[in-house]
């Protein structure tokens, strides 16, 4: 399909400022049937900006069917502490669309034969940030409703198991929070959580979604940042799935510990070396779908 992003904006007194955000994207699948979607985005909103705050008021324009559909797009911006805390809050709804490469780069065991469809997503959030001393730190708190989130399935009586892709309305709370500190010169140590607890309109799980999310790291650059070398702990748990088609379970928790090293040949040209699940871990993070083995890749990055 196409996309289209753009953003216009015009100062007020140096201070200020108008602006207008759009996006969107026309899709087309063919299968056994046709499909096309597409799906426009068009944002206006007023700036205000304050010493010590930042106010943005504005509308979410969708064009629905010859009128449009109207979210609320405002935030507010305050600086509690200067440089130390940092707090926002807001609403913003918008509407998303997912492809078929979209889905299978979520999930690679899709069926192919799938149903598209636009996701309205409304989401009313709180957040902090700053720093204390050498750490720097950020937390949020997001509440959002979907209107069709894909959850994933297990099709019934498929030799090589293969996943259905199922849309339903789902409210989810979201925390998280993350934060790094220098432990030594040029070593960085860093930590990330989410939490997220799904509460769907007509499944009992939001199935094959993700529930908890925690990495942790450490990080070595040399000065003049040629060099890279990273290694992380990521762990992946409560990983709902459909048990035999009427129960539902939870999937064994994903512990996996990786590697990487990048090196900056020259302004334009990179390589790089990662190893992935270095402990080994088998557990599945799609049903019957298990992990087996360490996995490297080494790879060049090239910029025109």
């Amino acid at each position: 399909g196409i996309s289209l992003k753009g953003h216009v904006e015009k100062w007020i007194a140096e201070k200020h400022s108008i602006d207008l955000a759009f996006d969107g994207a026309a899709v087309q699948y063919k299968d056994t049937s046709n499909q096309s979607l597409q799906y426009f985005n068009i944002t206006p909103s007023f700036a205000f900006r304050h010493q010590i705050f930042k106010l943005v008021a504005g509308a979410n324009l969708i064009p629905n069917s010859g009128a449009f559909k109207i979210y609320p797009s405002l935030s507010l911006t305050g600086q509690v502490i200067p440089k130390g805390l940092i707090l926002k809050v807001g609403v913003e709804g918008k509407r998303n669309m997912e492809n078929l490469k979209s889905l299978t780069q979520y999930n690679p065991f899709i069926k192919t034969r799938i149903q598209l469809r636009p996701n309205d997503l409304l989401k009313l959030y709180a957040s902090a940030h700053g720093s204390i001393g050498k750490i720097t730190y950020e937390g949020a708190l997001n509440y959002q409703t979907e209107s069709a989130l894909p959850l994933f399935n297990l099709v019934a009586g498929e030799v090589i198991p293969r996943f259905d892709v199922q849309y339903d309305t789902v409210k989810t709370i979201v925390i998280m929070a993350k934060g790094s500190m220098p432990i030594q010169d040029n070593i960085t140590l860093s930590g990330k959580f989410i939490s997220r607890t799904f509460n769907a309109s007509n499944n009992d799980a939001a199935w094959h979604r993700v529930g908890i999310e925690i990495q942790g790291g450490l990080t070595y650059s040399t000065d003049n940042q040629k060099l890279i070398a990273s290694l992380y702990l990521n762990q992946f748990s409560r990983i709902a799935y459909l048990k035999g088609g009427v129960e539902k379970a939870y999937l064994l928790p994903i512990l996996e510990l990786s590697a990487e090293i990048a090196y900056q040949i020259s302004p334009k040209v990179s390589t790089y070396l990662s190893v992935n699940n270095l402990t080994s871990n088998e557990n599945a993070r799609w049903l019957y779908y298990n992990r087996y083995g360490i996995n490297p890749n080494l790879g060049v990055v090239a910029k025109f």
